[in-house]
C-alpha cells in the first residue's frame, strides 16, 4: 500500500522475533513478503529473487505445501514480469498440481490464474 520501506522493516523485526522465541513455522512467509516489498521498491533487485528462493526452500524443508505454494507464486509472477515466463510455469506447474483438493481457495485460484496467464 505504497509503504514498502516500512513493511520491510516490520518483517525484520518479526524475523528476529522469531529468533526470539524459536518460533520458526512461518519464516518462509516472511521471506515471500520481503520480497514482495523488494520487488515494489525495484523489480530488478537481486533480492526480490534471492528472497522467494528463500521462501520456496524453506517451505519445502518443512514440507509447508501451501507456503510453498505462495512462494513459487510470487517467484513465477516475479519471473514472468522479468521476461522469464516459461521458467515460471515450469516452477509453479507441478506445485500446483500436487493438490487434490481445496482448488477453491484464493491461493490455489490466483496460481491457476497465472498458470493460464504464463501458458
Amino acid at each position: 500500500m505504497g509503504h514498502a520501506e516500512q513493511a520491510l522493516n516490520f518483517l525484520d523485526d518479526l524475523q528476529q522475533l522469531s529468533v526470539e522465541t524459536h518460533q520458526q513455522m512461518f519464516v518462509s512467509d516472511l521471506h515471500r513478503l520481503r520480497a514482495e516489498a523488494l520487488r515494489k521498491l525495484d523489480p530488478a533487485d537481486n533480492r526480490v529473487e534471492e528472497e522467494f528462493q528463500t521462501a520456496l526452500q524453506l517451505a519445502r524443508d518443512q514440507g509447508a505445501l501451501a507456503l510453498e505454494l505462495r512462494a513459487a507464486t510470487g517467484l513465477a509472477s516475479w519471473l514472468a514480469d522479468t521476461h522469464r515466463q516459461h521458467q515460471g510455469y515450469r516452477l509453479l506447474q507441478p506445485i500446483y498440481d500436487s493438490f487434490t483438493e481445496g482448488l477453491a481457495t484464493p491461493d490455489l485460484k490466483a496460481a491457476r490464474a497465472l498458470l493460464n496467464a504464463l501458458m
